[in-house]
C-alpha cells in the first residue's frame, strides 16, 4: 500500500471515529437534556454558584475580590423564597453588575429604601443577565421564569436599552430564534458544541478575558480629549429607524408577558458616557461599534429607543435614568458602573418611584 493510500485510510478511520465519538457524546448529553433546565443553559444563566471575582483592575475599590452569588433559580436576591419576591428586575450587565458586591448593586439599595419608607416586608431580585437584550429578556420570559416555583412579582422592572442599542449586531443577539439556517445555528443545535461553547464561557471567567469592545467589562477612563467625533455617520439615521421599529416590537412582547404575570411595568432608561458635550457641541468616542460607528451612532440610536420605552411603556411609568446628571467617574466603562454609581442610581430610582407614586403598584 502506497504512502498515500495510508493517508487516506488513516484519515477516513480517525474521522469515522471522531464521528462517533461526537455522536456518542451527544447521545449521553442528550439522556442529561431531560431537565427542563437545560433550556436556559444556552443563555448564560448561572444558578446555585458562588464566584469569586477580581475587581482591582476594573475599578479603584477597598477590596480587591468580591463575592457573586446566584441561587438555584438563578436568581441574585436575599428573598427567602421566589414567592416573596414583589419586584423583578430584568435587563443586561448593568442590571446584572457582575463585578459588584450584592450589597453596592442598585437592587439592594432600592430595597432598602423601599423597606424604610414603604413596606419592610419588600424584596426585590434581580434576574439581569451579562450580555442580554430583549431577545434574551424574552427568551428568559418564555423559558427560565416559568420554572421559578410561585413566581408572582407584582411590579417587574425593565432596566434596558443599551445592549439593544447597537444596531450592528441584532443577529447575533438573536440566539432565541429556531429559524437560524446558517452554519453556526445548525452546529449549536448539538449539545456538544453547546457544552464546548460553555466551557470557553467558564475558562474567560477563570481568567477574566473580557473584550474591549462595546460593553465589555474592560476599565477605561474617557478624558476629555477622546471624544473626538463630531458628525454622525451618515448610514446611522436609516440603520437605527429599522433597528428601533424592530426594539418596539420586542418590547411590546415583554410587556404583554408582564401582563400575564398580573404584574405592573416600569421602564428606565439608561445612561452611558460614549458621548459628551464639549462647549455647546456633542462629541463622541471613535469606534465605539467599529466600523466608523462612534459614541455619536451609539447615542442616537439609543435616543430612538429610549423614544419608544417612554411610548409603549407609558411615560408614567418610566423612570428616566438617561437624562440624569451623572459624573463620569461613576463609571469604569462607558456604560457600567462603580459600586458608588449603582448607589447612586439605586437613590434616584427610589426617590422617583415615590414621586411618580409607583408604590401604588404594590398594592
Amino acid at each position: 500500500m502506497s504512502w498515500i493510500k495510508k493517508l487516506i485510510f488513516l484519515s477516513v478511520t480517525w474521522l469515522i471515529l471522531l464521528i462517533a465519538f461526537f455522536l456518542l457524546m451527544e447521545l449521553i448529553l442528550f439522556s442529561f437534556s431531560k431537565n427542563p433546565w437545560h433550556a436556559t443553559t444556552k443563555m448564560n444563566l448561572i444558578r446555585d454558584k458562588e464566584i469569586t471575582y477580581q475587581v482591582k483592575n476594573i475599578y479603584e475599590s477597598d477590596q480587591n475580590f468580591i463575592r457573586y452569588k446566584r441561587n438555584r433559580f438563578g436568581l441574585r436576591d436575599n428573598c427567602k423564597h421566589p414567592s416573596d419576591i414583589d419586584i423583578l428586575t430584568i435587563g443586561g450587565s448593568t442590571t446584572d453588575q457582575r463585578y459588584i458586591e450584592f450589597e453596592s448593586t442598585f437592587q439592594y439599595i432600592l430595597e432598602q429604601q423601599l423597606k424604610e419608607k414603604i413596606d419592610p416586608d419588600i424584596c426585590i431580585s434581580n434576574a439581569g443577565i451579562d450580555g442580554h437584550s430583549t431577545f434574551g429578556h424574552i427568551y428568559s420570559f418564555q423559558k427560565w421564569f416559568p420554572l421559578i416555583p410561585n413566581l408572582h412579582p407584582k411590579i417587574i422592572i425593565f432596566y434596558i436599552g443599551l445592549n439593544d442599542a447597537n444596531f450592528l449586531t441584532e443577529e447575533q443577539n438573536s440566539f432565541d430564534k429556531i429559524d437560524d439556517k446558517t452554519i453556526g445555528g445548525f452546529l449549536k443545535q448539538f449539545r456538544v458544541i453547546q457544552s464546548l461553547i460553555r466551557a470557553k464561557d467558564l475558562l474567560k471567567e477563570i481568567f477574566f478575558i473580557q473584550s474591549e469592545a462595546y460593553a465589555g467589562h474592560i476599565q477605561k477612563s474617557y478624558l476629555r480629549e477622546d471624544y473626538t467625533v463630531s458628525k454622525v455617520n451618515p448610514a446611522s439615521e436609516m440603520l437605527t429607524d429599522i433597528h428601533a421599529k424592530k426594539f418596539r416590537v420586542r418590547l411590546k412582547k415583554l410587556i404583554e408577558f408582564s401582563s400575564s404575570y398580573n404584574a405592573k411595568h416600569i421602564c428606565i432608561t439608561q445612561p452611558h458616557k460614549y458621548t459628551q458635550s464639549i462647549e455647546g457641541k456633542l462629541y463622541g468616542i471613535p469606534n465605539v461599534f467599529g466600523n466608523k460607528f462612534s459614541g455619536l451612532d451609539f447615542d442616537l440610536s439609543l435616543q430612538k429607543i429610549n423614544r419608544i420605552i417612554l411610548e409603549e411603556c407609558d411615560q408614567a411609568s418610566t423612570i428616566d435614568l438617561y437624562n440624569a446628571e451623572m459624573p463620569n467617574n461613576f463609571f469604569y466603562d462607558g456604560i457600567h458602573l462603580i459600586p458608588e454609581g449603582n448607589r447612586y442610581i439605586g437613590s434616584y430610582i427610589s426617590k422617583e418611584f415615590l414621586d411618580k407614586n409607583l408604590q401604588s403598584f404594590l398594592d
